[in-house]
């Protein structure tokens, strides 16, 4: 084969493989989205589009591809004909890794999508989010294209009716072996190896709010501290959050990953058989059965955010973020965009500092 037919054969090649690629990623219009989630109301067929929402590996953060179709997807739901409708985020992935680690990042990159579209103007109380790990995909995981197909962001019209606020298991929960001083995982992960661990910080009053008193508590060699402002936690360090409350309350517990994802730590029936409302001067610990939250594996800061109210929160995580974001400060009115925020609600921040 001379030179300039074998370059030619090789464009030929890096051609197809470029069309192929144009194929599996998909970008949807606005129209197009309109149309797919207004469905079939004469044969009773809900609205539902599947949509290629591409993030960075192993992670729930968007790409600028992402941000793209979802700027389409956040005018489609504005449009009039979709205005009273709530609509559920659905995060799938591919088969590719652990099942339990898929599930989390599911649930965390549905959360992305819905968080990104509140930034848009599209009311909390018209969305919700769950992840479905690789348990439902929509073609063979036999190929590339198939496995593409899979990783999908999936939006369905559920019509005129109210979002509950969902409350997924957190993924990332150790069980104390009461034998042993190591965490037992309740699911298969793997861990960083263990590195230098800084001085144990020393045991401190707790934190202190009008309603209620928190502290985030570590395990560190078979001993339980709590954490201190200067305090850096390594990977196989665990956690765990308790809490009095001063007077009957609705107490809020919310964690946030290294991407910035929120997840309801309490009240959660996965980690404790209590809920709200909470009753004065009995403590809480969550999870409970002596069990721990364990941190990522990235190295970025944790955050937990603890909010207490004397009457029942509406869309804690979302308010947790805004919190977090710095966007609800003493004072504040009581509404944070389309939220209600009760006029006596108490927040607190506790960022956790992960070394590598």
């Amino acid at each position: 084969m001379i030179p300039s037919r074998r370059v030619a054969v090789v464009l030929a090649i890096l051609a197809c493989r470029f069309l192929t690629l144009a194929q599996a990623t998909e970008f949807k219009s606005r129209d197009e989205i309109v149309v797919e989630l207004e469905g079939d109301p004469e044969r009773g067929a809900a609205g539902a589009s599947d949509l290629e929402v591409q993030f960075e590996s192993n992670s729930a953060t968007l790409t600028p591809d992402a941000v793209r179709q979802l700027e389409e997807l956040a005018a489609a739901l504005a449009a009039a004909s979709l205005s009273s409708s709530a609509f559920r985020i659905e995060g799938h992935t591919d088969s590719d890794g652990s099942a339990p680690y898929n599930q989390v990042l599911s649930e965390r990159r549905a959360e992305s999508v819905k968080r990104f579209l509140v930034t848009r103007g599209i009311a909390v109380r018209r969305l919700t989010a769950r992840g479905f790990g690789e348990s439902q995909p929509v073609a063979s995981e036999d190929s590339a294209e198939g496995k593409a197909r899979n990783r999908r962001v999936a939006v369905i019209n559920l019509g005129s009716q109210p979002v509950a606020e969902d409350q997924p298991p957190i993924g990332n929960v150790v069980r104390r072996d009461p034998t042993k001083t190591r965490a037992v995982p309740m699911s298969p992960e793997v861990r960083p190896e263990n590195t230098a661990a800084p001085p144990p910080a020393a045991v401190a009053t707790p934190v202190t709010a009008p309603n209620v008193a928190f502290a985030v508590e570590y395990e560190r060699n078979g001993e339980t501290l709590q954490l201190q402002p200067e305090t850096v936690l390594r990977p196989v360090d665990n956690y765990a959050v308790s809490f009095i409350p001063r007077a009957r309350s609705y107490v809020y517990v919310v964690q946030f990953d290294a991407d910035g994802s929120p997840r309801m730590v309490f009240p959660n029936s996965a980690h404790s058989g209590a809920a709200n409302p909470v009753q004065a001067g009995q403590k809480y610990r969550v999870p409970g059965g002596g069990r721990w939250l364990q941190l990522s594996a990235k190295s970025n800061q944790e955050e937990i955010v603890v909010l207490s109210s004397g009457s029942e929160i509406a869309y804690p995580r979302d308010v947790a973020d805004l919190v977090r974001q710095g966007e609800r400060a003493p004072g504040a009115p009581a509404q944070l965009g389309d939220i209600k925020v009760p006029e006596d609600l108490v927040s607190h921040r506790v960022p956790i500092k992960k070394g590598p």
